[in-house]
C-alpha cells in the first residue's frame, strides 16, 4: 500500500443518490484526521476515472468502506469497486473492508461472500452511535499498517547491511572503524554473559478461575543471544517489559522447559534485571526518543542506535552472531503448600 500522508486514509464506495449522508460522514472524518477519498473530489478533469480508482484511489487507502443501501446495491460503479477479487487483494495488501448497510432487510440483496462479513447499520437514526467505532476502525487499520511499514523498513535495512558485509568480505578491506575495533570486543565480552532469571510456574485448577503458584524455578539466559533474536527480528526499540514477554512465550514453546512443566502447567512472570537497559544507554546502543500517540499523550520510548547495529553486524563478521536463545534449567524451586491442598481440593 502507498501512503500519500501521514494520516489514514478512507476510500469511501456509495452510489451518487446517497450524496448527503456520505458529505456528512467526510465532514466528521476529516475533524477526526481522517483524509476521505471520493471520486467527486479526487479525479481531475480529463484523467481517466476507472484508473485513478483503481490504481491511484484503493490502493493508497488504509481502508475501503462500502455503504450499501437500495441506491448503491443496484449501482454499476460500487459492484466493480466491491468484485469479489478485489475484495481478497485489499486483504493481501493490509486494506481493511468495512461494509455498512442502511438497513437490516438489505442484507439479503447482498452477494453470498459479503453476507458472511459483519455489515452493520448505519444511517441517520443511529449515526452517532455506529460514527465512533467506524473512526476507530479506520485508525486501527492505518496503526497496524503504521507498524507493519515500520518493522519492514528495519529488515530491510538490516538485510542491506548483511549484504554489504558480504560484499566486503569478499573485497576484504577494512571492515570498521579502529575505533569499533577497539571498543566492540569489549562491549562483546561484557554482553556474553549468562544470566539467572526466576520464573514462576503456575497451575491451571478445577473450577477455579485464578492458577495457583506451583513454585518458583531459575533458568539461565545468555544475554547476547537474546539482544541478537530482539535486533534480527526487525523491533526498532528495546522495551524491559517485552523482553520479559518474549522470555515467557520462549518457556512455553521451549522443549527442555516443558519437561519440568505438566500438562496443565505454564510459566509467567520472567524479569529480566532492569538494569540491563541502562547497561544498554551507558554503551550507546539505546537512544531516548519522545514520541506523541495518536490520543495526544507523549510515550516515552528507547530506540535502538546505529551503533548498535554497527556491533551486531560487526558480530556477523566475526562469526560471533547467534539468534537462537537457549534456555536451560539452573534449579528447581520447592513446591508450595498451597499448591498440594489446591490438587488435592481439584
Amino acid at each position: 500500500m502507498k501512503h500519500v500522508l501521514n494520516k489514514p486514509r478512507v476510500f469511501l464506495s456509495h452510489s451518487a443518490k446517497d450524496k448527503s449522508f456520505i458529505d456528512r460522514l467526510c465532514g466528521d472524518l476529516r475533524k477526526c484526521q481522517i483524509d476521505p477519498w471520493l471520486d467527486t473530489e479526487e479525479i481531475r478533469d480529463g484523467k481517466p476515472w476507472l484508473k485513478v480508482i483503481f490504481e491511484d484511489g484503493i490502493p493508497t487507502c488504509d481502508a475501503v468502506l462500502v455503504y450499501f443501501t437500495e441506491n448503491s446495491i443496484i449501482s454499476p460503479m460500487v459492484a466493480k469497486e466491491i468484485d469479489a477479487a478485489l475484495i481478497q487483494s485489499l486483504s493481501a495488501c493490509g486494506i481493511s473492508f468495512l461494509p455498512y448497510v442502511e438497513k437490516a432487510e438489505l442484507r439479503s440483496s447482498l452477494r453470498v461472500d459479503l453476507r458472511t462479513l459483519q455489515c452493520r447499520e448505519f444511517n441517520r437514526k443511529n449515526y452517532n452511535t455506529i460514527l465512533p467505532s467506524v473512526v476507530s476502525e479506520i485508525w486501527r487499520s492505518h496503526m497496524e499498517n503504521s507498524i507493519e511499514s515500520a518493522s519492514l523498513k528495519q529488515k530491510n535495512k538490516i538485510l542491506e547491511l548483511e549484504l554489504e558485509l558480504e560484499k566486503l568480505k569478499q573485497s576484504k578491506p577494512t571492515v570498521f572503524e579502529s575505533s569499533e575495533n577497539e571498543e566492540f570486543p569489549f562491549l562483546h565480552n561484557r554482553l556474553k554473559r549468562i544470566e539467572k532469571i526466576t520464573v514462576s510456574l503456575y497451575t491451571k485448577v478445577a473450577n477455579s478461575v485464578l492458577p495457583v503458584l506451583v513454585r518458583n524455578d531459575i533458568y539461565e539466559i545468555n544475554i547476547l543471544d537474546m539482544l541478537v533474536s530482539h535486533v534480527k527480528s526487525g523491533s526498532v526499540q528495546i522495551d524491559y517489559h517485552h523482553f520479559n514477554w518474549e522470555i515467557d512465550q520462549l518457556l512455553k514453546e521451549s522443549a527442555s522447559a516443558n519437561k519440568y512443566a505438566a500438562r496443565n502447567q505454564y510459566y509467567t512472570g520472567a524479569k529480566v534485571n532492569p538494569d540491563l537497559i541502562v547497561e544498554l544507554r551507558t554503551y550507546g546502543f539505546l537512544r531516548g526518543v519522545t514520541r506523541t500517540k495518536s490520543n495526544g499523550r507523549d510515550q516515552h520510548i528507547d530506540e535502538i542506535t546505529d551503533k548498535f547495529y554497527r556491533f551486531v553486524y560487526w558480530l556477523e563478521y566475526n562469526g560471533g552472531a547467534n539468534s537462537n536463545i537457549d534456555l536451560q534449567l539452573f534449579k528447581l524451586g520447592e513446591e508450595k503448600e498451597t499448591t498440594l491442598d489446591a490438587a488435592s481440593e481439584g
